[in-house]
Protein backbone atom coordinates (compact mmCIF):
# COMPACT_ATOMS: atom_id res chain seq x y z
CA UNK A 1 0.00 0.00 0.00
CA UNK A 2 2.57 2.39 1.04
CA UNK A 3 5.23 1.62 -1.89
CA UNK A 4 2.55 1.67 -4.29
CA UNK A 5 0.54 4.37 -3.52
CA UNK A 6 -2.98 2.18 -3.73
CA UNK A 7 -5.98 2.68 -1.87
CA UNK A 8 -6.77 0.15 0.97
CA UNK A 9 -10.09 -1.02 -0.84
CA UNK A 10 -8.33 -1.46 -4.00
CA UNK A 11 -5.61 -3.34 -2.22
CA UNK A 12 -8.15 -5.61 -0.15
CA UNK A 13 -9.70 -6.36 -3.93
CA UNK A 14 -6.30 -7.27 -5.33
CA UNK A 15 -6.17 -9.38 -2.52
CA UNK A 16 -9.30 -11.16 -2.87
CA UNK A 17 -9.33 -11.21 -6.94
CA UNK A 18 -5.92 -11.03 -7.98
CA UNK A 19 -3.84 -8.28 -9.58
CA UNK A 20 -4.88 -7.05 -13.09
CA UNK A 21 -2.37 -5.30 -14.97
CA UNK A 22 -3.52 -2.15 -16.92
CA UNK A 23 -0.81 -3.29 -19.76
CA UNK A 24 -2.74 -6.22 -21.12
CA UNK A 25 1.00 -7.86 -22.84
CA UNK A 26 2.24 -7.76 -19.45
CA UNK A 27 -1.19 -8.84 -17.98
CA UNK A 28 -0.86 -12.27 -20.25
CA UNK A 29 2.28 -13.20 -17.37
CA UNK A 30 1.40 -11.10 -14.25
CA UNK A 31 -2.65 -11.21 -13.94
CA UNK A 32 -4.69 -13.45 -11.35
CA UNK A 33 -4.08 -15.07 -7.86
CA UNK A 34 -5.90 -13.89 -5.29
CA UNK A 35 -8.13 -15.80 -2.34
CA UNK A 36 -10.67 -16.30 -4.67
CA UNK A 37 -8.50 -18.25 -7.00
CA UNK A 38 -7.38 -20.87 -4.56
CA UNK A 39 -10.74 -21.34 -3.26
CA UNK A 40 -11.33 -24.66 -4.74
CA UNK A 41 -7.66 -25.89 -3.36
CA UNK A 42 -8.48 -25.05 -0.64
CA UNK A 43 -11.93 -27.06 -0.85
CA UNK A 44 -10.16 -30.03 -1.82
CA UNK A 45 -7.51 -29.92 1.00
CA UNK A 46 -10.52 -29.80 3.36
CA UNK A 47 -11.80 -32.05 2.06
CA UNK A 48 -9.20 -34.73 2.34
CA UNK A 49 -8.61 -33.63 5.87
CA UNK A 50 -11.81 -34.24 6.75
CA UNK A 51 -11.76 -37.68 4.92
CA UNK A 52 -8.43 -38.40 7.09
CA UNK A 53 -10.53 -37.57 10.22
CA UNK A 54 -13.37 -39.67 9.70
CA UNK A 55 -11.05 -42.39 8.51
CA UNK A 56 -8.76 -42.01 11.60
CA UNK A 57 -11.86 -41.39 14.09
CA UNK A 58 -13.80 -44.62 12.99
CA UNK A 59 -10.89 -46.99 12.44
CA UNK A 60 -12.44 -47.52 8.42
CA UNK A 61 -8.67 -47.69 7.75
CA UNK A 62 -7.55 -49.65 10.53
CA UNK A 63 -6.33 -53.06 8.92
CA UNK A 64 -5.36 -51.38 5.92
CA UNK A 65 -2.85 -49.37 7.77
CA UNK A 66 -1.92 -52.86 9.43
CA UNK A 67 -1.26 -54.26 6.67
CA UNK A 68 0.93 -51.31 5.22
CA UNK A 69 3.21 -51.12 8.33
CA UNK A 70 3.47 -55.03 7.86
CA UNK A 71 4.80 -54.41 4.07
CA UNK A 72 6.18 -51.40 5.36
CA UNK A 73 8.41 -53.71 7.64
CA UNK A 74 9.04 -56.46 5.00
CA UNK A 75 9.96 -54.54 1.91
CA UNK A 76 11.02 -51.01 3.24
CA UNK A 77 8.92 -47.87 4.02
CA UNK A 78 10.46 -46.32 1.28
CA UNK A 79 8.73 -48.89 -1.74
CA UNK A 80 5.72 -49.06 -0.27
CA UNK A 81 4.95 -45.34 0.26
CA UNK A 82 5.50 -45.06 -3.27
CA UNK A 83 2.66 -48.19 -4.36
CA UNK A 84 0.58 -46.37 -2.04
CA UNK A 85 1.22 -43.02 -3.08
CA UNK A 86 0.35 -44.73 -6.54
CA UNK A 87 -2.40 -46.20 -5.48
CA UNK A 88 -4.21 -43.60 -4.06
CA UNK A 89 -3.51 -41.19 -7.04
CA UNK A 90 -5.13 -44.22 -9.01
CA UNK A 91 -8.43 -44.38 -6.69
CA UNK A 92 -8.79 -40.51 -5.94
CA UNK A 93 -7.20 -38.95 -8.96
CA UNK A 94 -5.65 -36.51 -6.81
CA UNK A 95 -2.09 -35.56 -5.00
CA UNK A 96 -3.50 -33.86 -1.91
CA UNK A 97 -5.41 -36.71 -0.59
CA UNK A 98 -2.50 -38.88 -1.15
CA UNK A 99 -0.70 -36.57 0.43
CA UNK A 100 -2.69 -36.74 3.30
CA UNK A 101 -3.39 -40.67 3.46
CA UNK A 102 0.29 -41.28 3.36
CA UNK A 103 0.82 -38.72 6.49
CA UNK A 104 -1.79 -40.70 7.87
CA UNK A 105 -0.56 -44.20 6.81
CA UNK A 106 3.08 -43.88 7.59
CA UNK A 107 3.28 -41.74 10.81
CA UNK A 108 3.06 -43.92 13.10
CA UNK A 109 5.76 -46.30 11.45
CA UNK A 110 7.91 -43.43 11.14
CA UNK A 111 7.32 -42.81 14.81
CA UNK A 112 7.84 -46.56 15.25
CA UNK A 113 11.59 -46.85 13.52
CA UNK A 114 12.42 -43.49 15.65
CA UNK A 115 12.75 -41.47 12.70
CA UNK A 116 11.61 -37.82 12.46
CA UNK A 117 8.09 -35.93 11.21
CA UNK A 118 10.73 -34.14 9.01
CA UNK A 119 12.32 -37.39 7.39
CA UNK A 120 8.58 -38.11 6.76
CA UNK A 121 7.81 -34.93 5.14
CA UNK A 122 10.99 -35.29 3.14
CA UNK A 123 9.80 -38.90 1.75
CA UNK A 124 6.35 -37.26 0.76
CA UNK A 125 7.65 -34.57 -0.53
CA UNK A 126 10.24 -36.62 -2.78
CA UNK A 127 7.03 -39.67 -3.04
CA UNK A 128 3.67 -38.13 -2.97
CA UNK A 129 4.03 -34.76 -5.17
CA UNK A 130 5.55 -36.59 -7.95
CA UNK A 131 4.08 -39.72 -8.10
CA UNK A 132 0.89 -39.17 -8.46
CA UNK A 133 1.83 -37.57 -12.16
CA UNK A 134 2.48 -41.00 -13.17
CA UNK A 135 -1.02 -41.79 -13.14
CA UNK A 136 -2.90 -40.21 -16.50
CA UNK A 137 -6.30 -39.54 -14.85
CA UNK A 138 -4.94 -37.71 -11.95
CA UNK A 139 -5.09 -34.66 -12.15
CA UNK A 140 -1.74 -33.27 -10.96
CA UNK A 141 -1.04 -35.27 -14.88
CA UNK A 142 -4.18 -34.71 -17.34
CA UNK A 143 -4.69 -30.79 -16.45
CA UNK A 144 -0.68 -30.21 -17.48
CA UNK A 145 -1.01 -32.42 -20.66
CA UNK A 146 -4.19 -30.82 -21.93
CA UNK A 147 -2.99 -27.55 -20.66
CA UNK A 148 0.10 -28.07 -23.13
CA UNK A 149 -1.72 -29.85 -25.68
CA UNK A 150 0.71 -32.85 -25.05
CA UNK A 151 0.26 -36.50 -25.58
CA UNK A 152 0.50 -39.03 -22.83
CA UNK A 153 3.29 -40.55 -24.23
CA UNK A 154 5.06 -37.28 -23.57
CA UNK A 155 5.20 -38.48 -19.53
CA UNK A 156 8.49 -40.96 -20.58
CA UNK A 157 10.35 -37.54 -20.90
CA UNK A 158 9.77 -35.98 -17.46
CA UNK A 159 12.37 -36.94 -15.97
CA UNK A 160 12.16 -35.07 -12.93
CA UNK A 161 9.32 -37.31 -11.86
CA UNK A 162 11.39 -40.40 -11.89
CA UNK A 163 14.29 -38.91 -10.44
CA UNK A 164 13.01 -37.76 -7.41
CA UNK A 165 11.69 -40.73 -5.97
CA UNK A 166 14.84 -42.87 -7.11
CA UNK A 167 17.37 -40.35 -5.91
CA UNK A 168 15.33 -40.24 -2.51
CA UNK A 169 15.69 -44.05 -2.49
CA UNK A 170 19.52 -44.15 -3.09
Amino acid sequence: RFVQGVSWLTLAKTLLLGYESADASLGTIINGGGVCSMLDTCLIVALACTCSGIFNGTGMLKKLEQRIAALSAGIGTYPVMILTALAGSAIFCNQVITIVLCSTFFRPIFRAQGRSDEALALDIENICITVPAFIPWSIICSVPLKLFGADYRSMGYAIFLYAMPLFGWL
